[in-house]
């Protein structure tokens, strides 16, 4: 799956994400690079952000790693069943009910959210908050999207429930590394050579 720097350049109106990217990549609007490229040149975030210019599948692909690594620190039954239901869509099932899933992906989240709060532990939320604003800059307003986000952020609410504080900065840091590698694997560079963290 490659896009054109026109693509990203329609899509964006950042200008230092579209100076690092060109000072990489170069300046020729027709040149054809992977979202692995964008993880080299400019970092996870903005690698994220750029699959927006991807088709809603694709996209949803390239998080649902992420989602399901997240979604082994909860047992709550409506998120395992709302990622089944994604991977069904992924798979090419039409008939599923993308609103119901992100309705029941957003119970669990609420249901999480109001044990955060009645154990008031403030960096829980302040951790899934963070997950949830980094995983917005690739998610839009799509049925498919919003079910995939709201399960991201049941299963990541727990996760970082069960997590220690010391142990949470250095999960954050091995769970980004986790998300850059599976952008790469996914979307291998075409243009530039890939760098270790």
């Amino acid at each position: 799956m490659t896009l054109t720097l026109q693509t990203i350049r329609d899509h964006s109106r950042c200008a230092s994400v579209w100076k690092t990217l060109t000072k990489a990549i170069g300046s020729d609007l027709t040149t054809e690079l992977s979202i692995g490229d964008v993880v080299i040149s400019n970092g996870i975030n903005d690698a994220l952000w750029c699959l927006q210019c991807l088709e809603p599948r694709v996209r949803i692909a390239a998080i649902m790693p992420t989602v399901k690594r997240a979604s082994v620190h909860t047992d709550d039954k409506r998120v395992h069943d709302c990622i089944a239901d994604i991977d069904k869509w992924l798979a090419g099932d039409d008939t599923v009910d993308l609103k119901a899933v992100a309705l029941a992906a957003e119970a669990a989240r609420a249901a999480l959210a109001a044990a955060r709060a009645a154990q008031a532990e403030k960096a829980v939320a302040r951790a899934a908050r963070a997950v949830a604003r980094a995983a917005q800059a690739a998610w839009k307003a799509r049925a498919a999207e919003a079910a995939a986000r709201a399960v991201a952020r049941a299963a990541a609410g727990e996760a970082w429930g069960a997590a220690g504080t010391a142990a949470r900065a250095a999960s954050w840091a091995a769970a980004r590394k986790l998300q850059r590698d599976d952008l790469l694997a996914m979307f291998p560079p075409m243009i530039l050579k890939v760098k270790q963290p």
